[in-house]
């Protein structure tokens, strides 16, 4: 942090902070968390714990690479086809997630600040887009949780990730101040690609359960007027609190509300900047599980509103849970997601299904 501190000075001094010194520092941290985790191990002579951390670390390099070759999702400034997940996200997360169980809150804080500024230089100098961040992060966590964390029964604190196969059915967009300019999503991507979201959620043993969540998403593809290398990006940040409507040993019945804040953006030749849209909208929320048996349910959740002027927004999904202890969950289900709205400065009409993958660790 030291040598990082050095850089950003000296380019400060030098007129700013340019995109290539964000880059070079991003690449210092994220290599200096997992050492320090090394390191740290090694003053304490603790073998078995560095022998953990090394299987954690190799584990979710093998997974990261491997993903990078198989999804093949092209990059932000479009040098490759190798951003999903990010692998700067994967080392800095399994380094400040280990430091972390190793030494509490006043390790980790730091270190998954640390972390999160390499994520932030990843997305912020068009090497990644979010989803990748937000997935290579949760491999590099999913990963030490599994092998070099500490055993528990679990508490009311719950983190999952989520990994998908995105199928676009519908995403156009266009600009009500420019008649001229829609968004089109390429051919080669117009079927595939690959997203991920994060949530973090509590529930006591009380009826409440609060939670936030952030799920990105971008469609490739440039511009009726022009070709471009950015592409339709979609964010989505919500709030949600739930109440228990039934809880009982076989069904569990959920009601609430989430505050969803979102921005889609376009941009692309003639455009020389983003055209964006963001709004705040309320949703009603709804979740049910349904115990099959000991360690396997059903599960089903929706958040869904719609207006009177024709808009709307939904977001079903469905899923079979395995519980292979109780602290973890292991979801495989589908998720679909429609949305309609109008405003000044962008129209759109997206819809997309992805198959997904979630898994969900308590603390």
């Amino acid at each position: 942090m030291l040598l990082l501190s050095a850089q950003l000075d000296a380019q400060t001094a030098n007129g700013g902070l340019q995109p290539s010194a964000l880059r070079r520092s991003g690449d210092i941290v994220q290599i200096a968390l997992p050492a320090a985790a090394f390191a740290s191990q090694l003053i304490e002579r603790d073998w078995k714990n560095l022998g953990r951390f090394t299987l954690s670390l190799g584990v979710a390099s093998a997974t990261t690479f491997s993903l990078k070759r198989i999804v093949a999702k092209t990059r932000p400034d479009a040098l490759d086809r190798h951003s999903f997940p990010s692998g700067h996200s994967m080392f800095s997360f399994s380094g400040a997630s280990f430091l972390a169980t190793q030494y509490g809150p006043k390790v980790a804080i730091p270190a998954f600040a640390a972390a999160t500024f390499v994520g932030f230089t990843r997305v912020h100098t068009d090497r990644h887009f979010a989803d990748d961040v937000i997935a290579g992060g949760g491999i590099g966590m999913i990963s030490n949780w599994l092998f070099a964390g500490v055993e528990n029964k679990g508490g009311p604190y719950q983190a999952s990730f989520e990994y998908a196969a995105v199928y676009a059915h519908r995403f156009d967009s266009r600009t009500p101040s420019l008649p001229g300019i829609e968004f089109l999503p390429g051919s080669e991507n117009r079927n595939r690609s690959a997203t991920a979201r994060v949530r973090l959620q509590w529930q006591g043993d009380g009826p409440h359960q609060l939670g936030v969540y952030w799920a990105p998403l971008e469609v490739q593809g440039s511009t009726n007027a022009g070709p471009g290398v950015r592409p339709l990006d979609f964010h989505e940040l919500g709030i949600r609190y739930r109440h228990a409507l039934i809880d009982t040993s076989r069904l569990s019945l959920y009601g609430g509300l989430t505050i969803a804040g979102r921005e889609t953006r376009i941009s692309g030749s003639p455009l020389t900047k983003y055209i964006s849209d963001r709004e705040v909208t309320p949703l009603l929320s709804g979740q049910m599980e349904w115990r099959l048996r000991d360690r396997f349910s059903l599960v089903a959740e929706c958040d869904a509103i719609r207006w009177v002027n024709g808009q709307y927004s939904a977001s079903p999904m469905g899923a079979l849970r395995y519980r292979p202890k109780p602290y973890w969950n292991l979801d495989f289900g589908y998720r679909y997601f429609l949305r309609k709205r109008e405003s000044d400065a962008l129209s759109s009409t997206i819809r997309f299904g992805y198959i997904l993958v979630s898994i969900g660790r308590s603390f």
